[in-house]
């Protein structure tokens, strides 16, 4: 306890802070973008990532919502995802198509 009468104890002000929500759908739209990267579906969860990414920035950009540098990030992996799938592609049609060559 202190030894000051109660008149001049120094007392904090209420805070009307409160915290921005994180955006759903930008959490949504990294999961799936990392799933792309690393899982079984790759085209279809990072086309989903991409999809969720960009609509959650503009939700983002409207309601002052937290979340940008996610749903930004959804994005970059996503296409990310989906480029390494088409090199993967890419580099099996030139396997199969100098394999067929004839010599």
């Amino acid at each position: 306890m202190s030894s000051e009468p109660d008149e001049y104890r120094a007392t904090q002000p209420a805070s009307d802070f409160v915290a921005p929500r994180m955006n759903p759908l930008a959490v949504v739209a990294i999961v799936f973008a990392a799933i792309g990267l690393v899982g079984l579906p790759p085209v279809i969860s990072s086309v989903v990532g991409i999809i969720c990414g960009s609509i959650a920035k503009k939700q983002i950009a409207a309601s002052g919502d937290d979340g940008m540098g996610m749903a930004k990030a959804a994005v970059l992996v996503g296409w990310i995802g989906l480029a390494l799938v088409l090199l993967v592609f890419l580099f099996v049609f030139v396997l199969i198509a100098t394999s067929a060559a004839p010599q």
